[in-house]
């Protein structure tokens, strides 16, 4: 799948990770938890990756399912950016004390098997698996 990285393409995307977890016989739990990490991961590159001169302006998730395992890949085409150097939340810190965001990524982590970054030729790709059972 393929958009511009823009809010309003979100649900799109979210409706098509749904109807193909649903093809893919993913256990309703297994479903919700990808739904979960792709809509974290992608709404990381509408608000972060795609604002500013050299902002993204694709992005492709990619889904696949092989050996009890979904792997996702989600890419863009914006400016160097590795999502998991930004460090974990201090979820110990009194609430007011912190800052506003920042749980998407360690939801992200939480939800996921593994969970990785690499920049090629020019794209940004987070790579996540997940089980599938």
């Amino acid at each position: 799948m393929t958009l511009e990285p823009r809010g309003e393409a979100l649900p799109a995307l979210l409706d098509s990770v749904e109807a193909w977890a649903e093809k893919a016989g993913l256990a309703p739990s297994v479903a919700g938890r990808l739904g979960l990490v792709v809509e974290e991961l992608a709404a990381n590159v509408v608000s972060h990756g795609a604002a500013g001169d050299g902002g993204a302006s694709r992005l492709t998730v990619t889904l696949v399912l092989a050996a009890g395992t979904v792997r996702l890949l989600v890419e863009d085409d914006g400016r160097p950016f590795d999502p998991l150097s930004v460090p974990a939340p201090d979820l110990d810190a009194p609430l007011e004390s912190r800052p506003v965001g920042g749980l998407g990524l360690h939801l992200a982590r939480r939800l996921t098997r593994s969970l990785s970054y690499g920049r090629q030729e020019g794209r940004n790709r987070v790579m996540a698996e997940l089980g599938a059972a």
